[in-house]
């Protein structure tokens, strides 16, 4: 009965399935560096981060298991070099699960947790993004694939990483004008990671109607636009990540806008059928 129960609530909620394939990278992380900081810093990550977001649940008189601060810490301890300073780390977990609680503007959070919080603590500490516990093989490609593929057909978000990757190798592909370059893109531990768990992310990530095919090439554009510009105008914040915040924003305002025009043409109709009211009841009765 309780193995059965278990199962139940591990299939129950993608998150906990999303969890599993990031412990399955971290494990084989820990297993090809042999280092012990690259277990206890992400383990320090993920405590700080979730027992936060269980007090914060309990403060508000709402006790649950933390699953999305599980997330966004394994996303951070996974990302930032367990070789600096642990400090900033875990800022950078308490600073992204923090993120979602926090009243934002029109709607309740704007930013990918994971990447607002690896990103803000990279300005303010000099943190590099190194996305070290997945850029040292194929290893972790093959178990994010394996892993991520089935979770993302189940919560119909796999559009989002298709057309990113569609959009950014393509642009590889032109610029360097071999298959060879593109073909190592697509088996990437650090694309991978990005393009099928942080790009997708169910709540800030947009997937309904048409965005679903729109938001995974718009990042990739902004990436190629970011990659070109840094030439110019270096910019001192990971590529994949400031493009994911700066579509997050963008899909928001865009977004609110639809609402407002929506909810606009909704006052026009109702105010058109109450002055009709007024002129011809009779006739408005009838049509009713």
């Amino acid at each position: 009965m309780h193995t059965s129960f278990l199962l139940a609530w591990f299939r129950r909620d993608v998150r906990h399935q999303v969890t599993l394939v990031l412990v399955a990278v971290w494990v084989a992380a820990i297993a090809h560096f042999r280092d012990p900081r690259t277990f206890f810093v992400p383990l320090a990550t993920i405590a700080v981060g979730t027992i936060g977001a269980a007090a914060y649940f309990r403060w508000r008189g709402r006790p649950q298991f933390p699953a999305s601060a599980l997330v966004t810490s394994l996303l951070v301890g996974l990302n930032l070099s367990p070789w600096g300073s642990v400090w900033p780390i875990l800022a950078a977990a308490v600073i992204g699960g923090g993120s979602k609680f926090l009243l934002w503007p029109i709607r309740r959070h704007w930013f990918n947790p994971a990447a607002f919080g690896i990103v803000l603590a990279s300005v303010l500490f000099g943190l590099p993004v190194a996305w070290w516990a997945v850029s040292w093989s194929w290893i972790p490609s093959a178990i994010l694939l394996i892993g991520m593929v089935p979770v993302l057909r189940r919560l119909r978000r796999l559009w989002l990483p298709t057309t990113f990757l569609i959009v950014y190798t393509s642009w590889i592909g032109l610029v360097v004008g071999e298959i060879g370059p593109v073909l190592r893109q697509l088996v990437d531990g650090t694309v991978l990671l990005f393009a099928l768990v942080m790009l997708p992310e169910p709540v800030t990530s947009p997937a309904n109607r048409a965005w679903k095919y729109v938001f995974g090439a718009l990042v990739a554009g902004i990436v190629i636009t970011v990659s070109v510009g840094r030439k110019l105008l270096p910019v001192p914040i990971d590529v994949f990540l400031l493009s994911l915040l700066s579509a997050d924003v963008i899909a928001v305002l865009v977004q609110t806008g639809m609402n407002w025009r929506a909810g606009q043409a909704l006052i026009f109709e109702k105010r058109r059928i109450s002055r009709s009211e007024i002129r011809n009841p009779k006739a408005v009765g009838k049509e009713s």
